[in-house]
């Protein structure tokens, strides 16, 4: 056994990685999709990420915790949002079933995911700091009901069903003081090994009796402060135990590492890594890990040389790398893809498949540009080491095994003219390059790094290479072959010739050719040559052509051909169509066989640098990424930028197939270079995957739904029949959907199809739904993903609305049943209703007759026949003349009444009617207001026969229509206009200066003092007073403009035409006098006065209800305005306003959010020395601000909330004040009571209930009110105050000596408490003023039998001297300011 473990020992050295210099990351520019602040994290710091069975993201941050389900964010907040702006640093799954949630100082919690419900599992405070509670550093499950917890003082086993806590471990006294913690813990076979920053324990807790063991995995390695701060423990699939520490990471055996703690056998570890700092380890491979550093990520993987640990990258947030690079978490997802915590950059995933695609793009090792431009336009290759790259500026050559680049012909000139745009490389047979540039083609010498003319012997002209020759191309003898404006030619380097080739001009213009596309060997050596009219095949010997693909006259349009090329194994010859997509021929008959595009399989019509690998796969670039079609399966794969690129577009031309089988393909950035086996063996793993789409969430208008936090797949959600706006949310659950997703959604009622369609939401909305059961089900268009995912489906009830229901239908049913059956017997008696039916005709003549309407009917040609006796009452006619002849004679008499009769009995056709309002003089010359109704009767022809014409008198109804009217839009009590009208004439006067550029003024008029006269002469006096004032300002303005009443003592006037505001000073001096003149009343001569505030259209407001308000604003500025009486409106006033409605709504949010909490300052006995009394006062707090309060008590007592207030305050208190008197307390709370409390009921009930709930005696409570109650209503003071007394209450007038201090109050109201206030106190010294009055009112109070307590005292001096004087009840920050009631504690039981 010994010899064997020196073995292992041996070959596990051999393997371990020692530590190496510092090399650069696989990856420069890696690609993330990001999960940051942008789009629904609360905060970018992650520290924790989990992936639930469902495929759930959980993931932990500074800021709260979230669930992401590949389309959304969902914020868990916990009950009273303990999670929001929290610090979470751990997450743990237990089965499924739950979410546990570590904060950093608030203790652990436990989110159910079925029911939502959060409970607090541990709370346990720290050793030193009893404030706060541990956060788990690791948890641990044992099993369906146990977990193991790590704390960073104790190792916890906490039991699900029991809510039990054991201590497993408990970190070393000694080592807590010296600061260190626990940072992991697992278990291993029964033994709990925890990670500590001093080292490593194990605990074998099959021993009761056991100890704890100290695991020596340095052996011979010197330890320091970083090799011994450990912080991950793992057990992978092969029975290695792993040590991740600060500095290094070891491993052992499992097997030697029980043997070591049970058996006190040697150490079997071995460093694996020297130097690197391991957060976590995730399996990626067989015998391969990930590593998350401080560095970045890593990959750990064994080989045949041992462990080799590989830099893979350095996190960034999308634009510039992260200050702080550690990851300390990672998870994989189900197609073996990783989330990445990070710090600042949020949660990082990285497809596993963008590693294996190597780009040449930004910088060197130095840091300078990689490639002289990363503008890409050609690719070649001379040798299998290099890389030939063609730019917008300049010719580079990379080499492969030494990363570095070599540039050419890079110009400092702006623009792209010259040899610097490289846009074609074609090598020659003696490895020099042909390049196609913007002024020509040129000759490239590797070796002198110089571009040169191509030679030409004799007598040929050698500009003819100095022209923009487009589409360049060589054949298998090294022949080139270009086109200029003219001709196409080929050029012989080795004879240094030009020859001209004999095409046939009908067929290849030059004007029209685009590029020359390359000899296909599939057809003997011909050449492709692509036209703007379509692609040919050209015989190199004889110059025969073929058409291979002719294009339609829309394509011909718009100057697009064919750029690219291949022949895939089963004979087809496919073709790149730039904006048409691809398109696959016969390669023998040149039939169309296929057409791929944005309608089918593509993602974009756009086809670069068609290419075909090893395995037959087709490649090819666009302006969307790489993609990959196999013509055997008929599907493409797509690699996009952000996912598995660091390139967003690809430029036509720019695309190579490397010596090696890598293809290279140049972009806008830069070229990528990858293996096509390689990445088809991550899409091949993808493609076997298969996948579960998720319901993450249903949601209806009409209420909340309590669902759980899984995937509601399969689950049956019942509505009711009120329910309504059903939004079903739904998501593939990955971040690898490839372009805008789309889902096929179907909705089955019964099995029949209800509603079906594509969608590119990931919700689908159903406004109503019929009652009846429902299917719905959703899942990916077929080729949105690699692999299969599985459709989901919810079902869903919902119910009859009662009424609505097979029963209620059975009912009416029977009720319809039951109706039939009564009309068959109501017919009978109907039958015998008709033998009376002669005897109602007569009586229709007589309602004819009776009718109060005045009726008249004229015969088809409109001459009267028959009018009844109402109508010949009111307009004079009589029985024994000719009715024509009198209604002739009545409207020569009236000619407007003929157009009123008559004038519209010629335009109605048969079974016609009209109607009217209008107004007729009788014969009496009285007017009426009537309602005209004529009714053409039509024969059997439909043509009409009669006129009926009814007359309907309304007057009365006109009359109180127009009372209404009046009373809508004018001021009762003055006659003058009310605010609705007001408005509506402000409108109009504004539109009107606006059209003629002038101003409108408004002018706000308050009386002063007039509640006065309503209190002292009552309310009659008061409306003759502003019935006078309104007459007077009526006259005074007469058709200057418009006067309105608002309600009591405000009126406005509106003056237009306004050229000066100096015009309106008169006129407002005018308006003063006027209402200040005397009015005699009876036997009373009243005086008042007036403020007015001016305001101007345009210059302060451009809406009448603005100018309003800013006239009003101007109005309380003029109140104060004791000599002028009047103001013009100003910024400053308005932004006092906004000023007083901020503070306003300040308050108003704090009163929401119950922002006001208990102060407490202690009432002490200046002769024991002891603590008799507190006195509560409120203090408030918004956004971490303070609110004081000479800010909001006014405000609360305008709002009437200060009864609320102070009864949630009474309640705070009694709870303070019983937990006070448990500890020994015996004193009072005294209670200040507003003004309000007075003018109600004060709930002296609802105070003793609260007393009695917290077995409080009635002593327990004082209250202190203010001289203002006192003075308002002395009567109801009076009473109210009783009420207190003869409950047993003690009252105490606060403030005294600051107001009124009338003594009779003392004398009247049954108080027993006397406050001094502080600004007598404060300035009390002997000999003064205010000593005098402090000893007065001692002396009074004690005569009165009421105790006296003095507020403000500040000094030692100050506290004697009032002792001296008899008041030994004192209150003041000498002896404590005021505080919350957990800090008050001490200060209730202190001898001062």
């Amino acid at each position: 056994m010994q010899a064997s473990l020196l073995f292992f020992l041996f070959v596990l050295t051999a393997l371990t990685v020692l530590p190496s210099a510092a090399e650069s990351p696989r990856l420069p520019n890696p690609v993330f999709q990001s999960l940051s602040t942008k789009n629904g994290l609360p905060q970018d710091v992650v520290n924790d990420i989990l992936i639930d069975p469902h495929g759930f993201v959980w993931i932990a941050t500074d800021g709260g915790v979230v669930r992401w389900d590949g389309v959304r964010t969902l914020e868990i907040k916990g009950p009273d949002d303990i999670f929001v702006n929290a610090t979470i640093n751990k997450l743990a799954l237990e089965e499924g079933r739950a979410l546990w949630i570590s904060t950093y100082s608030s203790g652990v919690y436990r989110l159910d995911l079925e029911t939502q419900h959060v409970t607090q599992t541990i709370s346990r405070p720290y050793h030193n700091i009893t404030e706060w509670k541990q956060n788990a550093e690791s948890f641990f499950t044992l099993n369906e009901d146990e977990v193991v917890v790590a704390l960073p003082e104790e190792v916890i086993r906490y039991t699900v069903s029991s809510n039990h806590i054991d201590v497993l471990y408990s970190l070393e006294p000694q080592l807590v003081e010296q600061g260190h913690i626990i940072r992991h813990a697992t278990v291993v076979d029964n033994v709990l090994i925890v990670a500590t920053t001093n080292g490593v324990r194990a605990l074998d807790l099959s021993n009761p009796d056991g100890a704890v063991v100290k695991i020596n995995y340095l052996k011979e390695i010197v330890e320091n402060e970083d090799n011994t701060n450990t912080k991950w423990l793992m057990l992978d699939d092969a029975n290695r135990f792993w040590i991740g520490t600060v500095k290094g990471l070891y491993m052992s055996p499992k097997s030697a590492l029980l043997r070591q703690v049970r058996q006190g056998a040697a150490s079997a570890f071995a460093q694996i890594l020297s130097s690197t700092n391991v957060w976590t380890m995730e399996p990626s491979q067989e015998d391969a890990f990930w590593l998350g550093s401080n560095k970045g990520l890593y990959e750990l993987s064994l080989g045949r040389d041992g462990w080799k640990a590989e830099h893979i990258f350095v996190p960034h947030n999308g634009r510039t790398e992260l200050s702080n690079k550690k990851i300390s978490a990672i998870v994989t997802d189900n197609i073996g893809n990783l989330w990445l915590s990070s710090v600042y950059g949020g949660a990082l995933y990285f497809s596993v498949r963008s590693a294996d695609i190597f780009a040449i793009q930004g910088n060197d090792k130095r840091g300078e540009p990689l490639l002289s431009d990363n503008m890409v336009w050609s690719l070649s290759q001379t040798d299998n080491d290099g890389l030939w790259i063609g730019t917008e500026n300049g010719l580079n050559l990379y080499d492969f095994s030494r990363g570095e680049v070599q540039s050419y012909l890079v110009t400092e000139e702006d623009g792209i003219e010259g040899e610097a745009m490289i846009e074609r490389i074609v090598p020659t047979n003696d490895n020099r390059l042909f390049i196609q540039t913007y002024e020509g083609i040129r000759i490239f010498d590797p070796n002198r790094g110089v571009a040169s003319m191509p030679p030409i012997s004799g007598s040929e002209n050698p500009d003819i290479f100095n022209n923009w020759l487009p589409g360049i191309a060589s054949d298998d003898a090294g022949l080139l072959y270009f086109a200029d404006g003219h001709e196409f030619y080929r050029y012989d380097l080795t004879a240094q010739t030009v020859s001209a080739l004999p095409l046939d001009p009908a067929v290849f213009d030059t004007h029209y050719f685009v590029s020359f596309l390359g000899q296909s060997d599939y057809h003997g050596g011909r050449m492709f040559m692509a036209m703007e009219g379509g692609l040919w095949l050209v015989d190199l010997a004889t110059f025969e052509h073929e058409m291979v693909f002719r294009f339609t006259e829309k394509q011909r349009a718009v100057g697009r051909s064919i750029s690219s090329w291949v022949i895939d194994d089963f004979g087809v010859l496919w073709l790149g169509f730039n904006g048409y997509g691809l398109f696959g021929l016969d390669a023998d008959t040149f039939e169309p066989i296929y057409k791929l595009n944005e309608d089918n399989l593509l993602l974009s019509n756009i086809v670069y640098g068609l290419r075909k690998d090893d395995k037959g796969n087709l490649w090819f670039s666009s302006h969307s990424g790489l993609h990959k079609y196999s013509p055997s399966t008929s599907s493409v794969q797509n690699f996009v930028y952000g996912r598995e690129l660091s390139v967003s577009e690809f430029n036509e031309g720019a695309a190579h197939t490397l010596q090696d089988g890598r293809l290279a393909f140049g972009s806008t950035t830069g070229v990528i270079v990858f293996s096509p086996e390689k990445i088809s063996e991550s899409i091949t793993r993808a493609g076997l995957l298969s996948k579960q789409m998720v319901i993450t969430h249903v949601s209806i208008d009409s209420r909340n739904l309590a669902l759980p936090l899984t995937n509601l797949n399969g689950k049956s959600i019942a509505l009711e029949h009120t329910d309504y706006g059903l939004s079903i949310h739904f998501s593939a659950m990955t971040m690898s959907k490839i372009g805008k997703l789309k889902y096929h959604y179907k909705l089955l009622k019964n099995g029949q199809v209800v509603s079906e369609g594509i969608t590119e939401d990931e919700k689908i909305t159903l406004a109503n739904l019929d009652a009846g059961e429902y299917q719905f089900s959703v899942g990916p268009t077929p080729g949105s993903f690699e692999y299969t995912v599985l459709p989901a489906e919810i079902s869903i009830k919902m119910p009859y609305a009662p009424w609505l229901s097979p029963y209620a239908y059975a009912a009416y049913i029977t009720l319809i049943g039951l109706l039939f059956f009564s009309y068959l017997m109501s017919r009978q008696r109907q039958l015998f209703r008709l033998q009376n039916a002669q005897k109602q005709v007569a009586l229709f003549s007589d309602a004819f007759r009776q009718t109060r309407d005045w009726v008249i009917i004229f015969d088809k040609n409109k001459a009267p026949v028959a009018a009844n006796p109402a109508f010949e009452t009111v307009f004079g006619f009589n029985a024994r003349e000719s009715l024509a002849k009198q209604l002739q004679r009545l409207v020569g008499r009236y000619p407007l009444l003929q157009k009123q009769l008559l004038g519209s009995l010629t335009q109605l056709k048969g079974g016609e009617f009209w109607k009217d309002e209008g107004e007729i003089v009788g014969a009496d010359g009285k007017h009426y207001d009537v309602l005209i109704d004529i009714t053409a009767i039509s024969d059997d022809e439909g043509n009409p026969d009669h006129y009926l014409l009814v007359i309907s008198d309304i007057t009365e109804q006109k009359n109180a229509e127009r009372k209404l009217l009046k009373i809508a839009n004018y001021d009762s009590l003055t006659g003058l206009v009310n605010r609705s009208l007001l408005l509506d004439r402000l409108e109009h006067a504004i539109g009107h200066a606006r059209v003629h550029n002038h101003r409108v003024a408004v002018m706000f008029v308050d009386l002063d003092r007039f509640k006065g006269i309503n209190d002292s002469l009552g309310h009659d006096y008061g409306d003759k007073l502003l019935r006078v004032v309104a007459n007077r300002m009526r006259n005074l303005v007469s058709d200057l403009g418009t006067v309105a009443r608002l309600g009591g003592d405000e009126f406005v006037i509106v003056v237009e035409e306004v050229s000066l505001s100096e015009d309106l000073s008169s006129f407002v001096g005018q308006l003063i006098e006027s209402v200040e003149t005397p009015i005699s009343l009876a036997s009373e001569v009243l005086r008042v006065s007036c403020s007015v505030g001016v305001a101007f259209y345009p210059d302060d407001a451009s809406e009448p209800a603005e100018l309003i308000k800013q006239s009003d604003v101007a109005m309380y500025t003029a109140k104060k305005d004791t000599l002028n009486g009047f103001t013009y409106f100003t910024k400053d006033m308005n932004d006092r306003a906004r000023q007083r409605l901020h503070v306003e709504n300040l308050v108003k949010r704090a009163y929401s959010e119950k922002c006001f909490f208990n102060h407490y300052q202690p009432i002490i006995d200046a002769r024991n020395k002891r603590t008799v009394g507190v006195e509560l006062l409120l203090r408030g707090e918004l956004d971490n601000a303070p609110i004081y309060p000479d800010t909001f008590i006014p405000i609360l007592e305008q709002l009437r909330y200060i009864i609320d207030v102070s009864r949630q305050a009474m309640r705070r208190a009694a709870q303070d004040l019983s937990n006070w008197y448990k500890e020994g307390f015996t004193g009072y709370v005294s209670i200040n009571l507003s003004a309000l409390h007075f003018k109600t009921e004060f709930d002296l009930a609802g105070v003793l209930a609260l007393l009695d709930e917290f077995h409080l005696p009635k002593t327990a409570f004082r209250f202190e009110i203010t001289e203002g109650v006192l003075m308002d209503d002395s009567d109801n003071a009076y009473r109210q105050i009783s009420r207190f007394v003869e409950k047993g209450f003690v009252l105490a007038l606060d403030d005294f000596g600051t107001g009124y201090s009338s003594l009779s109050y003392l004398k009247r109201y049954p108080l027993s408490v006397l406050k001094i206030d502080k600004s007598f106190v404060n300035e009390m010294a002997p000999g003064n003023a205010n000593d005098a009055l402090v000893s007065t009112t001692i002396t009074l109070a004690s005569s009165l039998n009421m105790q006296s307590i003095a507020e403000g005292v500040e000094t030692e001096s100050q506290a004697e001297c009032l002792l001296s004087k008899g008041c030994i009840y004192h209150q003041g920050y000498h002896y404590a300011k005021p505080m919350r009631a957990e800090d008050l504690t001490p200060y209730l039981f202190r001898q001062w």
